[in-house]
C-alpha cells in the first residue's frame, strides 16, 4: 500500500446483532451485520470529520447522526423494530415457517477509490425479509476531499439530460444485444432509461449503475453501464 499523496487511511468496524423471538412455540430471529471503512484518526482532523459527517448524513437520510456507526446501529434498530410488529401481528407460525421468518440484512461501506484527493465510497446493502430470495442495492458517494464536497451529476456535467440519456441507452443496447430499432422491454423492463445519480467517477469515465427492479429484472442483477468523458 502507498500512502504517499493525496490519499487518506482507513480502519475497518464490523458490528452484528441479533433479535430471537418465540412465538406460539416456534423460535424465529433476525440478524444485522454492518462492516464499514472508517476514517482513521492518522488522517487530518477536519478531513476525518468532513468523511464521517458526510457518510453519516447519507446513510441516515437525516442531519442529526453524529458518526457512521451511530448512523448504521439506528437503522438496525428500526430494522428490529418492524421485525418485530411484524412477528407480532402475524397469524400462528408453524415449525415450517422458520425459513419465512429468518430475516437478515448487512451493509457493507467500503471505499472504492482513494487517489487525487478523491474519496468513492460504496454502500451495498443486502436483505431477506422473506420469499423466493432477498434484495441488494448499491448507493454511491464521489467525496471531493480538497473542496469537502460531495458531487453529484450536475456538478460533473452541465449537458442536457436527453442527450445523456441517449448515450447511456446506446450503451444498454449494446450490453443487452438490443438492435437499434428493437424496444428496450424486450430484454429490460422500461421503455426508457432514466438518467441515475447513483454514479461514480473513474479517470476516464462515469459509471452509472441501476440496482435490481430498476431497469431489468432481478436475474439481470444490478446494471452498470460506463460512459468514456469522449462520449459525452
Amino acid at each position: 500500500e502507498d500512502y504517499t499523496g493525496d490519499v487518506y487511511r482507513f480502519n475497518v468496524k464490523a458490528h452484528h446483532d441479533s433479535l430471537v423471538i418465540t412465538k406460539d412455540g416456534v423460535e424465529v430471529s433476525a440478524d444485522a451485520t454492518f462492516v464499514a471503512m472508517l476514517p482513521s484518526m492518522e488522517n487530518k482532523k477536519e478531513d476525518a470529520d468532513f468523511i464521517e459527517a458526510t457518510l453519516a448524513h447519507n446513510i441516515s437520510g437525516r442531519g442529526d447522526a453524529k458518526n457512521v456507526t451511530e448512523a448504521l446501529l439506528a437503522g438496525d434498530k428500526e430494522y428490529f423494530r418492524n421485525y418485530k410488529e411484524t412477528v407480532d401481528s402475524s397469524g400462528k407460525i408453524e415449525p415450517e415457517d422458520t425459513l419465512s421468518f429468518s430475516y437478515d440484512r448487512t451493509n457493507n461501506l467500503a471505499v472504492i477509490y482513494n487517489d487525487h484527493g478523491w474519496l468513492i465510497y460504496e454502500l451495498l446493502s443486502t436483505s431477506y425479509t422473506g420469499g423466493a430470495h432477498g434484495i441488494y442495492g448499491s448507493s454511491f458517494m464521489c467525496l471531493d476531499m480538497k473542496e469537502h464536497k460531495v458531487w453529484r451529476l450536475g456538478d460533473i456535467l452541465n449537458v442536457d439530460t436527453a442527450l445523456l440519456a441517449a448515450v447511456i441507452e446506446q450503451e444498454a443496447r449494446t450490453i443487452f444485444k438490443l438492435k437499434p430499432k428493437e424496444p428496450l422491454n424486450e430484454k429490460l423492463i422500461v421503455d426508457s432509461i432514466p438518467v441515475t445519480d447513483n454514479l461514480y467517477i473513474t479517470h476516464t469515465g462515469m459509471v452509472f449503475t441501476y440496482n435490481p427492479y430498476e431497469i431489468a429484472s432481478y436475474a439481470d442483477g444490478q446494471v452498470s453501464f460506463f460512459i468514456p468523458y469522449a462520449r459525452v
